[in-house]
């Protein structure tokens, strides 16, 4: 007796792929998809979309869990990267429509804040357009240069060395005595020092 319509119009796509593959090709196969099945997960680079649609059709060979809605999407979202699965944390989907457009939506956020992230102005970059790069060193023991008097000085122009304005050769290019200007000590070392130490001593 052929079937009736009725029938016939019950036999979807996925029944007839079930069927057809349990008819022809071997159980090996079937495990090594159900493998598959339960250990996919959403790699880095594909959108939830393509996972959904790959899950699906792993979820052929997985009858049981797939008609299962809870089961389902127990199984979905376990295997949704984990920046989406923090998002839908407190989220209590009321059928797998509902959670895979969560997730879409989730995804979609995440991106978005990506980018916002992306396209902001680094912090270093804005102090360095603020201001000079280096904080401007303050000698307190007197002059730095012979030229230009007290390390306050606002005469001549910016040194490139020492990032403070002055004129004439700059002491620290030179290594000399930020306080006499000759080379061979420090300001703690300096002569000049001594010879005020010497001198305070003889007025007493």
């Amino acid at each position: 007796m052929s079937p009736s319509l009725a029938e016939v119009e019950e036999i979807t796509w996925q029944i007839f792929k079930r069927e057809f593959l349990k008819q022809y090709y071997p159980a090996e196969f079937g495990l090594q998809k159900l493998g598959e099945f339960e250990n996919f997960k959403q790699a880095p680079d594909m959108s939830v979309m393509e996972y959904t649609s790959r899950f699906n059709d792993l979820g052929t060979y997985v009858p049981r869990i797939m008609s299962d809605e809870t089961l389902k999407m127990h199984r979905f979202k376990k295997g949704l990267n984990s920046r989406i699965q923090s998002a839908l944390a407190v989220f209590k989907p009321n059928s797998f429509a509902d959670l895979m457009g969560a997730a879409m939506s989730a995804e979609t956020d995440i991106k978005r804040r990506d980018e916002e992230n992306k396209n902001k102005r680094p912090m270093s970059s804005q102090s360095t357009q603020n201001g000079p790069k280096f904080k401007k060193p303050n000698y307190s023991g007197g002059s730095f240069n012979g030229n230009s008097g007290s390390a306050g000085n606002t005469e001549g122009k910016w040194c490139d060395t020492c990032s403070q304005k002055h004129v004439g050769e700059c002491y620290r290019k030179t290594d000399a005595c930020f306080k006499c200007g000759k080379v061979g000590h420090r300001i703690k070392d300096c002569p000049d020092n001594k010879d005020k130490e010497t001198g305070a001593q003889h007025a007493t």
